[in-house]
């Protein structure tokens, strides 16, 4: 990835992200239930987008309530549609974008060291459990970086054989065309994309959704007027349950 320019990059859609949040927030829906079991027979973790509120508690990886943001939905569907156990956790990282992509890129790095770290952790404390991430925006970055063939953050074999379903909203960093893209955008991101093939290991375990207009993921043909609403739209009820029930059926 060359640093300078996709920093350049962040840096225009500061601004946009920073009018997202007032409508982001109030169209959050309210957490999921967790299930208290430890090794659940899924554990669902949710990385959150950009400046969208962190939870509390939990352990120097994930909390142990809230930090879901935009895609609590979705999380609450794949818990209340299985008869199986569900654990549900917000990844604890900034979610901090700032000025300059400084703040972003920092944000990041941490992001994807503390999601392998929790993933090889559960690989081994939770032998038996399936894992599901669903990320938004920079989660969505920072879930489809940790997951790549690339495998940067050093992802054990056995931690990525136990995802069952990854779920992808408004992902900066999507490249155009691959076949696990869904929705109207084929734009492809604002970031400089991962390369092709590059989620191919996962199979069809992965969605990568966006919507037309939205200058994340569908920057080439961004809406100037509905961009920052289009960003924050992926947590309406018809794709929480479109998407719920696709992963649902991957568990």
């Amino acid at each position: 990835m060359k640093v300078t320019s996709t920093r350049r990059r962040v840096l225009a859609a500061t601004a946009v992200v920073a009018a997202a949040v007032a409508t982001q927030a109030a169209a959050v829906p309210a957490s999921a239930t967790n299930s208290t079991l430890t090794c659940a027979n899924v554990i669902t973790i949710v990385t959150r987008g950009s400046n969208e509120a962190a939870g509390t508690g939990g352990t120097t990886n994930v909390y142990s309530s809230g930090g879901l943001g935009l895609m609590s939905g979705v999380a609450g569907k794949v818990a209340s549609g299985t008869s199986k156990s569900v654990r549900t956790v917000g990844l604890k990282y900034p979610a901090a974008i700032g000025f300059g992509g400084l703040a972003y890129f920092s944000s990041l790095d941490t992001g994807k060291a503390r999601l392998a770290a929790e993933l090889n952790r559960l690989a081994t404390l939770c032998p038996s459990s399936r894992t599901v991430l669903i990320g938004y925006s920079q989660g969505a970055h920072v879930v489809g970086d940790v997951t790549s063939n690339s495998n940067p953050n050093k992802l054990t074999s056995g931690a990525k054989s136990r995802i069952a379903a990854v779920y992808l909203t408004g992902d900066p960093v999507r490249r155009p065309y691959e076949s696990h893209n869904r929705g109207t955008g084929i734009g492809g991101g604002v970031l400089i994309d991962r390369g092709a093939g590059q989620m191919s290991g996962l199979g069809s375990r992965i969605v990568s959704y966006c919507s037309k207009g939205d200058w994340a993921c569908d920057a080439p043909h961004k809406d100037p007027t509905r961009s920052a609403a289009i960003h924050t739209s992926y947590g309406n009820s018809t794709l929480t349950t479109t998407y719920g029930t696709w992963i649902v059926g991957k568990l």
